[in-house]
């Protein structure tokens, strides 16, 4: 049976990375990632389930009076019930238990004495037992009691604890001679901290930074912690997440020029074939499939689409012909028949312009000739196409990245391309920024420096940080066919190069 050709579509999310070292975090720093620890629980086998272990190397002495306290954030499972923690003397005469049960939005606290249960305190509410939101929990301990609050309820409970002098701290899954469980629930814990008799911290564990032993450090006294089979959420800003595949017969839909674009509001991505539009979800990751009933997209090599929020309609379009191709998402019509041709604008960089709503082009690669036009067009039927060359100031190019500075300036940097503009003479890669301003079409050169590693080109797009003066671009090795890709951010007043994440290996074609 012969094989069919598919097209396979991976989307990946990247969030911007955080430095992964040893030291104190910077507290301002980490409130910008998302951070924490992540426990895999039922839904994976007994032996790929996390632990946490506060107290590898001795246990804490902690004298007559500590408090503990942390955020935990639930998951929904199918299974929900398990320990988040088990606090042990070393005698093993006494065990504090916390065991959470989302599905009934309880939480229980179980003191055990040998075979005997102390007190058994529950927490039953479910308004502030909930899943998907950070939950505070304290434990304060002394010789009277344990007081015990979650948000802004308290309880007191006893306790058969000799002392607080020899105590191990295990969350989730452990291997006790005593007191093992395998019992995990669906959680994220964070922001752990342990505080002496007289309220001083003495531990504080972020679960943020690590190494790749799952050793993380307190940032107080730089006590390691131990993790076993975790998800540390600080890694999402730093590795690359596959978050769907999707799979075409490219015979059958005609995907071979698939067209992108997104909706930077709604947090929708848009693939465009000719019979259909698919529509992915970034918040929930599920795909919409739209057909197409009338007309279609402009189609040809490196077409592209563009998604207008104030209209909210899909545009395809060609600097070759005047009228716009529109997709309605309510009558899930093109608003006018394709055309299929050889574009002279492949991989131009594309916005539409928020104050005038004018849709905006630069650069562009066709008919073996670069060029460094401004493309301007207004998104009514009437307007034209308004071409301006800007040779004179930024040498011809496509393969560049584009980002939007201010309401009045665009930031264009590097791309590939030849002082003349013709493919046949000395074509180079350019590693350069110019500002434009695309009200008056003025442009200045920012800078350029010289590259002595390999060759790489951009994205299309990049994310321009005004505060830091930084610039954030996916960047790709364009002399070769299995090439990787990478996040670089680059300093808009030095050109100063940073790599920011882990590689993705790609082809490009």
């Amino acid at each position: 049976m012969k094989q069919k050709r598919y097209l396979l579509i991976s989307l990946l999310i990247f969030c911007l990375f955080v430095t992964l070292q040893w030291g104190y975090a910077n507290t301002t720093i980490l409130s910008n990632y998302r951070y924490g620890l992540t426990f895999k629980a039922h839904t994976v086998n007994q032996d790929q389930r996390t632990s946490l272990d506060l107290t590898p190397d001795r246990s804490l002495h902690l004298g007559n009076k500590f408090s503990l306290s942390f955020d935990i954030k639930l998951r929904e499972e199918l299974h929900t019930y398990g320990y988040v923690f088990r606090i042990i003397s070393d005698d093993t005469s006494s065990c504090l238990d916390f065991i959470s049960y989302q599905l009934r939005s309880k939480f229980n606290f179980i003191l055990n004495k040998g075979s005997s249960i102390v007190e058994n305190v529950d927490f039953i509410d479910s308004t502030q037992i909930v899943k998907d939101e950070w939950i505070k929990i304290r434990l304060d301990f002394t010789e009277q009691g344990i007081k015990i609050s979650v948000n802004e309820a308290t309880q007191m409970m006893r306790h058969s604890f000799k002392d607080f002098n020899s105590l191990s701290f295990l969350f989730g899954s452990n291997r006790h001679p005593k007191y093992y469980t395998t019992d995990v629930p669906p959680v994220s814990l964070r922001n752990i901290e342990l505080y002496n008799q007289d309220g001083r911290i003495i531990r504080c564990w972020k679960l943020a930074l690590h190494n790749r032993k799952g050793e993380t450090m307190d940032e107080v006294e730089a006590q390691r912690a131990i993790v076993q089979n975790g998800i540390w959420e600080i890694d999402r800003h730093y590795n690359w997440q596959k978050e769907k595949s999707l799979k075409f017969d490219s015979k059958k839909f005609q995907c071979q020029n698939l067209q992108l674009a997104y909706d930077s509001i709604g947090g929708r991505i848009f693939m465009v074939l000719k019979e259909k539009v698919l529509v992915y979800h970034v918040d929930n990751k599920q795909v919409d499939t739209l057909s197409v009933e009338k007309g279609e997209p402009y189609f040809g090599v490196s077409r592209q689409v563009i998604y207008s929020a104030a209209t909210d309609e899909l545009i395809s379009y060609s600097t070759e012909h005047p009228l716009l191709s529109k997709y309605n998402f309510a009558t899930h019509e093109w608003s006018i028949p394709s055309t299929w041709e050889v574009d002279s604008r492949q991989h131009h960089n594309r916005m539409i312009d928020p104050e005038t709503n004018h849709l905006i082009l630069f650069g562009g690669y066709g008919r073996h000739t670069y060029n460094a036009d401004f493309v301007e067009k207004g998104l009514n039927d009437g307007d034209q196409w308004q071409i301006i060359s800007l040779d004179s100031c930024i040498t011809p190019r496509y393969l560049s990245a584009m980002g939007i500075e201010d309401k009045d300036h665009i930031l264009i940097m590097g791309g590939y391309g030849s002082r003349s503009g013709k493919q046949e003479e000395s074509p180079q890669n350019y590693y350069d920024l110019y500002r434009l301003n695309i009200r008056d079409k003025s442009c200045s050169k920012v800078w350029s420096f010289f590259n002595e590693g390999e060759h790489f080109t951009f994205s299309n797009s990049m994310i321009i940080d005004t505060v830091a003066d930084k610039l954030y671009a996916l960047v790709y090795n364009n002399d070769r066919f299995h090439t990787n890709l990478n996040l670089c951010s680059f300093d808009i007043c030095t050109s100063k190069l940073r790599k920011e994440c882990n590689l993705l290996e790609m082809s490009v074609g």
